[in-house]
């Protein structure tokens, strides 16, 4: 706008510029805050696919990034098909103009409401997803902590079942040794018992000698 249509302008029209200007200005914005939280939102969803991780917790707040945008582009298409509609009204008659400026002033008509709106679903839905992401952070460092002292705990038990098939393999060892020494003793025994036995044969054998000497010894010397 020229310095002279603004010299020109009544104050309505400036401040009603001003507010269109503004309106422009919040809505690129909304567009912008809800175009990166869905960026932002669908990058850490790929991260954590990537890691293995479950990233269905992300649906709701795109979802409401998504709402925002579909709003905000609602909004802009409304107050376009407001703009021509009053035009057509300015064609024909200034009281039917009036009427209809009116009745979109109702708060369900105006673009501010649907800016709000639009505002207020991005930041619903930036706090569900930092407390989501803080949330499911929490859980991932508990579920890998409890998951490691499973292993340990699994490993503990490995170790102790080995230390325990150890014990048991030197005990049996042990047995084994001790069953092989009683063996050599038993058969030393055996040996042993053998050899008396021979030589007990041999003093029966050396005292049937002996006796059959004195009896042949005797049967000279008795009376005819």
């Amino acid at each position: 706008m020229s310095a002279e249509d603004r010299k020109s302008e009544t104050p309505v029209d400036r401040f009603q510029r001003r507010a269109d200007e503004f309106g422009g200005h919040v809505r690129n914005y909304l567009y912008l805050i809800n175009a990166g939280g869905i960026a932002a939102s669908i990058a850490l969803a790929s991260a954590l696919i990537s890691q293995n991780a479950s990233a269905t917790w992300l649906l709701f707040p795109i979802l409401l990034f998504f709402l925002s945008v579909v709003v905000t582009g609602c909004n802009l298409f409304w107050g376009k098909r407001k703009s021509l509609r009053l035009q057509d009204k300015a064609k024909f008659d200034a009281k039917i103009l009036k009427e209809a400026e009116l009745k979109y002033q109702r708060w369900y008509y105006r673009h501010e409401t649907w800016d709000r709106v639009a505002f207020s679903l991005f930041i619903v839905g930036s706090v569900c997803f930092f407390i989501l992401y803080f949330y499911n952070s929490c859980w991932r460092d508990q579920s890998t902590k409890s998951s490691h002292e499973h292993a340990i705990e699994k490993s503990l038990e490995r170790i102790s079942v080995s230390l325990e098939r150890q014990e048991e393999n030197s005990r049996t060892d042990q047995l084994e040794s001790h069953f092989d020494h009683l063996r050599e003793k038993v058969s030393d025994l055996e040996v042993s018992r053998a050899t008396i036995d021979s030589q007990l044969d041999g003093l029966t054998e050396k005292l049937s000698d002996l006796e059959a000497r004195q009896q042949s010894r005797a049967s000279p010397n008795k009376p005819e």
